[in-house]
């Protein structure tokens, strides 16, 4: 098994200081050490000690403020000044009228990517994608061509240092033909409410400018952040056009006050592009003619944050083996911190230390994230699958294959209630392994894919309306 991720950690080095020349010291009080040389060098190393503690407690307290009630309400004034300064300069010669779309963080998110691909499937004309680092995405594929932008500080809420990515992005409303926001699950605040309300804050800026301003499909919580909320609630009075990606998403932002918003689906849906992998493909045909079913298993790295999902998945694999699945395990996020790879290979090795029958023939890992149109291919080969992460479920949906998905911070039961399909979503609370077990027991699933087909037109439809009125850059 081979793994593309880069996980080795930088180690730091010892002190790089030298030893200043000998000086004549008069040691009568205290004595560091008897070679003057060694004395010094000591004394360097002692003090890049200080240094460091001094910085990370600055570096500490510093974000704790960016952080802070003051730090998050500093985010819309930086901007409101920073709109106001660019009122007063002319656009750069060299910037030609083009979208703007704000990407979600990417790095290594599948589903991230799958988002991008469709919004800009569906963009007409030039357009520049913003992102917090220039690497944020792989550019292979749809992105061999695309523009991105590097604005390290205007999604990320870091309002000290956040003037001068401001000012760029001010310049760029001024010849820009629409912005689009790729809201995903971060506007709630739950996750972070600096990020929430430095993408709203943005929005206000461009509505304020008079260019025609987005949400794409977004999810919402029924307790999300006030302070996201208001902002949020700004953006929508500038005339910013929002559109939740569920119906779930919808009610919870009615009850909260923000009536101007239009019911959608999540824009993956308008991309249906299907490529098929080779090397698994291939593997799934193997094991199709030896009569067994085909399962995608994937395990959050997000939740293995929060508990020990291993116990519940041996569970589920193991009911599937029993039952003449043969099971790929796909991960769909993969960067530190979160890793679904991680995750898998861990449930890998408890699987060959359990040593189950067939195991090593009937289970593959793929060490790799492939691209969204290969996930499609993937899944529509497979019968079921089972998800920590949303977007798979959404990719494999797309191609009417059930997913069942453990769902988080209340993001996913909308999405179920478009294809009139609430069992499929499980809470990932311990014991989820038996309720899977339970619901793939009772689960038809040629009836279960009928089902999902049968929805699947107004999905595609509501998923469309992310992009009614869409300009064409002339």
């Amino acid at each position: 098994m081979s793994s593309f991720r880069d996980t080795s950690d930088k180690i730091r080095g010892p002190s790089q200081c030298s030893a200043p020349p000998v000086r004549t010291r008069n040691t009568s009080h205290r004595t560091i050490s008897s070679h003057p040389a060694q004395c010094e060098t000591q004394e360097c190393e002692v003090l890049d000690q200080l240094r460091e503690r001094t910085n990370a407690q600055l570096i500490s307290r510093l974000y704790a403020f960016q952080r802070s009630a003051i730090g998050i309400s500093l985010i819309s004034a930086v901007d409101t000044a920073a709109a106001f300064v660019t009122r007063f300069t002319k656009a750069h010669p060299d910037d030609a009228q083009c979208h703007l779309v704000l990407a979600s963080s990417g790095k290594g998110n599948i589903g991230d990517r799958a988002m991008l691909e469709a919004v800009l499937a569906r963009t007409i004309g030039p357009t520049k994608v913003i992102v917090e680092q220039s690497n944020d995405y792989e550019k292979t594929g749809q992105f061999s061509g695309t523009e991105f932008v590097p604005l390290p500080i205007l999604a990320n809420g870091y309002a000290i240092y956040r003037f001068r990515d401001s000012l760029r992005f001010a310049a760029l409303l001024k010849r820009a033909t629409s912005y689009s926001v790729i809201g995903a699950d971060v506007m709630d605040g739950l996750y972070d409410v600096s990020l929430s309300v430095a993408r709203s804050s943005t929005m206000v800026m461009a509505a304020n400018a008079g260019v025609p301003t987005t949400l794409y499909g977004f999810s919402w919580s029924e307790v999300a952040n006030p302070t996201a909320l208001n902002s949020l609630m700004r953006a929508a009075r500038a005339g910013a056009s929002l559109y939740p990606r569920d119906p779930a998403s919808l009610r919870r932002l009615t009850a909260d006050g923000i009536d101007s918003v239009v019911q959608a689906a999540d824009v993956v849906f308008t991309d249906r592009t299907v490529t098929t992998p080779g090397e698994q493909h291939n593997w799934i045909v193997a094991q199709r003619k030896r009569g067994h079913r085909v399962a995608i298993v994937n395990v959050s790295g997000l939740l293995a944050r929060r508990m020990n999902q291993i116990p519940e998945y041996l569970q589920i694999v193991t009911h599937l083996l029993q039952n003449d699945f043969s099971i790929v395990l796909l991960p769909h996020v993969l960067r530190r911190g979160d890793d679904d790879l991680a995750a898998l290979e861990l449930l890998e090795e408890e699987l060959l230390r359990a040593r189950m029958p067939s195991t090593g023939k009937r289970i593959t890992l793929i060490s790799h994230g492939p691209c969204p149109s290969d996930i499609r291919g993937l899944t529509m080969e497979a019968d079921i699958v089972i998800t920590g992460r949303m977007h798979l479920a959404i990719l494999a949906m797309s191609q009417g294959t059930p997913a069942i998905t453990l769902g988080t911070q209340g993001k996913v039961e909308g999405l179920y209630e478009m294809f009139e399909l609430p069992a499929l979503c499980v809470e990932p609370n311990p014991g989820f392994g038996s309720r899977v077990v339970t619901l793939l027991s009772e689960l038809d699933l040629a009836e279960t894919r009928s089902s999902v087909s049968d929805r699947l037109p107004s999905v595609f439809a509501l998923a469309e309306r992310n992009f009614d009125g869409h300009a064409e850059v002339s």
